[in-house]
């Protein structure tokens, strides 16, 4: 309990009291307290700091994974369209020589020929 006095007169505690020795001590190890408690919490902002770092280069490596994945799902799309293309144009000419094959004339000739 704090205790009020002039300039220049010493009071004495009460009974029970602490003597103003003790609360300096008191007043000291809470102060040694408090540093130790501000020492612990920067060391572990220290650790904290270096995970967030370690996360975030991971997170820089894996947005370069998935740009680099993007890019290769373009470049297999535009392939991907690039055969479609090519297996239309391919279908087209199936289904425009549907009949018998162009050298079919010299196939029958043939036939005949050894026929007879």
């Amino acid at each position: 309990m704090p205790y009020f006095c002039r300039v220049g007169q010493n009071i004495e505690p009460e009974a029970g009291e602490p003597s103003r020795a003790e609360l300096l001590q008191a007043i000291q190890d809470s102060r040694q307290a408090l540093e130790s408690k501000i020492e612990t919490v920067a060391i572990e902002v220290n650790f904290l700091r270096t995970d967030l770092l370690k996360v975030f280069d991971k997170v820089c490596i894996v947005e370069g994974s998935i740009e680099q994945l993007q890019t290769e799902v373009a470049t297999l799309k535009m392939q991907m369209a690039a055969t479609e293309t090519r297996s239309g144009a391919l279908e087209a000419r199936v289904e425009d020589s549907e009949g018998p094959p162009r050298c079919s004339n010299i196939w029958f000739l043939g036939q005949r020929h050894f026929e007879t």
